[in-house]
């Protein structure tokens, strides 16, 4: 008997092949109904060089069902007068099988339903009959019969129990999504679903997802717009071990009608207690109305530790516990694993904890993403961030984080967009601080000063100690980030500070006696502010980048009385501003203006970034709620350049 090409001698030549080019892993191997049999077979013969796995609408081992259809075709094939050299009639009419099995009866019908009496189309008196003669006719223009033939006997022998002499089929630890169509009748979703069953079974990551179409088995070639998000979802997946179930079965069923993000929310705190009420407020419009749902699996902060991987009702949660987090969280590493086989796992840090780089990088190994409001771990010397920025990149999981600029404001989006394009950036200048816009704004107003640093620390507008925003070292850590955004090799000490404050007052550490110790200031400091508004200026903390200036001197943070022409002049409250003067900006300044700090904006751009993951995700476009990401507007104008407005307060 001549020898059969197997799905098994396929995946052989497919590794043998990659080996040759050098390539050790594979993130991700698809494939649909045979190429599906082949992605299985590659895996198993693979073992830990395959991640990621995306079989579609195909199953562990052919069925009688598949097989018989099969024969039928070949019967076919050899009975052609023309068979082997010359097959042609022969061939049309076995595609013509094929379709029929294809395809589903409520996709037929829609398409090819019976032609009406007098109707112009086809010769023949059906138009499913010249469908079915026009697919026959197109293969036999593009394929060989003998070519044909082996497909279908390499699809009857599909089996992975017939694995070959060392090779434990039972034993694939890639991640691997799943997928069946509900009107497959060559494989049924049964068929699928013990497929992924067989896969969960031996400690694998696995997920489910059912395409609905009308198509049948053909609708993973035809339903394109569902199927970009499936493949997206696969590259979400955790990288083969890293995703192990630890003996339990992880297979679940996948609803594309929406996007489910699994959320680790860490810090309890001013933004993470407003982004939880705001989860609450809008999750169930994100679901509904934009396809995206929110799942709240953990809340972490430095008393308490909540863990629900089926979610968390953000609304409904205990009391929270004093204050944010201080310090690194050792106890979260364990959910990380846990989480890591949940849907699009998310790390979201709403704390100024130090230390958290080592977090977010055992987050990246194994497969989750990262949304920051932290700005440490960005302001780490120089090649530590780089490690951690090429750990995400590596690891392909995002790390976002706009709110370290400018809190729900697309400052840092902005800066990136300019630099991507080609523009030059030559200056940055800007009020980065809303905390200090709003202390600057208070004081010349009148208001003592040891009264507004408390009112903007019952707001949430400070760090959680108030001489992280007046030292002005909060400040420096943002102008860091966007000189490190533009290609500056910088560290923290080569930013010029000049503190808010006398640096005197600010060796306070606990917190309210640093308050109370700001009244024996308020006098001296009034004095300042009436002589500012005598000469027309007012009091400004101000950040100034310039690329170009000698070293030192490039990024530069301070008080600075301004004049009544500046850009900063017409802040008020929490505002904050950045001014980009580039070449294409270079008589009018592109400005990002607005709301620059509070709890509810930072968490509307936590939100807002975490929408952005989803919708980078699914392939597809979300569009954000009012409360995630206020409308933006744009004008122009000579006195203030191109300016980005975002509303001061969250919008319902």
């Amino acid at each position: 008997a001549e020898a059969v090409l197997t799905p098994w001698d396929t995946a052989r030549a497919h590794l043998q092949a990659n080996t040759a080019l050098g390539i050790e892993r594979l993130a991700l191997v698809a494939g649909g109904s045979l190429g599906g049999m082949v992605t299985l077979t590659l895996a198993a013969l693979a073992g830990p060089r395959v991640e990621r796995l995306l079989p579609l609408v195909t199953a562990a081992a052919s069925s009688a069902w598949v097989v018989a259809w099969n024969h039928v075709q070949r019967k076919v094939l050899q009975l052609d007068p023309g068979w082997p050299d010359d097959v042609g009639r022969g061939l049309e009419l076995a595609r013509q099988l094929a379709m029929l099995t294809y395809r589903a009866e409520p996709g037929l019908e829609a398409s090819q339903g019976r032609r009406l009496p007098g109707e112009p189309g086809f010769e023949l008196p059906f138009r499913v009959q010249g469908w079915l003669e026009h697919q026959g006719q197109k293969l036999r223009r593009r394929f060989d019969a003998r070519s044909y033939l082996l497909q279908a006997e390499a699809m009857d022998h599909h089996d992975l129990d017939a694995a070959p002499p060392g090779v434990a089929a039972g034993a694939i630890r890639a991640s691997s999504l799943v997928v069946d169509v509900d009107t497959d009748q060559l494989f049924t979703p049964a068929q699928v679903e013990a497929l992924a069953a067989r896969l969960g079974a031996g400690g694998a990551h696995v997920e489910r997802a059912t395409l609905r179409s009308a198509h049948g088995h053909d609708a993973f070639l035809i339903e394109w717009d569902a199927l970009a998000p499936l493949v997206a979802r696969a590259l979400a997946l955790p990288p083969g071990e890293a995703g192990a179930a630890t003996g339990e079965v992880a297979t679940r069923v996948v609803k594309l009608a929406s996007e489910e993000i699994s959320l680790l929310l860490l810090g309890r705190g001013t933004v993470g207690g407003r982004l939880l009420a705001q989860l609450a407020a809008n999750g169930p419009s994100l679901r509904d109305r934009h396809a995206v749902d929110l799942r709240l699996v953990g809340v972490v902060d430095r008393h308490r530790r909540l863990w629900e991987p089926r979610g968390l009702t953000p609304g409904d949660l205990p009391p929270r516990v004093s204050g944010p987090v201080e310090g690194p969280l050792p106890d979260v590493l364990p959910l990380l694993d846990t989480l890591a086989r949940l849907p699009v796992p998310v790390l979201v840090d709403c704390t100024a904890a130090e230390g958290m780089e080592g977090l977010y990088r055992e987050a990246f190994r194994r497969g989750i993403h990262v949304v920051a409001a932290n700005k440490k771990p960005l302001a780490l010397p120089f090649a530590e961030r780089e490690r951690l920025v090429q750990d995400a990149r590596a690891h392909r999981r995002a790390y976002l984080y706009e709110t370290t600029v400018g809190a729900s404001l697309p400052v840092i989006e902005t800066l990136k967009n300019l630099v991507r394009t080609g523009d030059r950036v030559e200056r940055i200048d800007g009020s980065l601080s809303g905390t200090l816009g709003f202390l600057s704004h208070a004081v010349t107003g009148g208001e003592p000063l040891s009264r507004a640093v408390r009112t903007a620390r019952d707001r949430g507008y400070t760090e959680p100690h108030p001489r992280d925003d007046l030292s002005g070292l909060d400040v420096a850590r943002k102008a860091l980030i966007l000189a490190r955004e533009l290609g500056l090799r910088a560290e923290l000490e080569d930013v010029a500070v000049e503190p808010f404050l006398p640096r005197a007052v600010l060796a306070e550490d606990d917190p309210e006696a640093f308050l109370r110790s700001l009244s024996a200031l308020d006098d001296s400091f009034a004095e300042g502010i009436a002589r500012y508004r005598a000469a027309g200026k007012v009091l400004r903390y101000l950040v100034q980048i310039v690329p170009g200036a000698p070293a030192g001197r490039q990024v530069r943070v301070g008080p600075v009385a301004v004049d009544a022409d500046h850009p900063a002049t017409g802040l008020r409250g929490a505002e904050a501003l950045v001014a980009f003067t580039t070449e294409r900006y270079h008589d009018y300044p592109l400005i990002v203006r607005g709301a620059g700090a509070g709890g509810d904006v930072t968490a509307a751009g936590v939100l807002a970034d975490v929408l952005r993951l989803a919708q980078d995700i699914r392939g597809a476009p979300v569009t954000p709620i009012a409360a995630a990401s206020a409308p933006l507007s744009a004008r122009s104008s000579p006195d203030r350049g191109r300016q980005l407005r975002s509303p001061g307060r969250r919008a319902r």
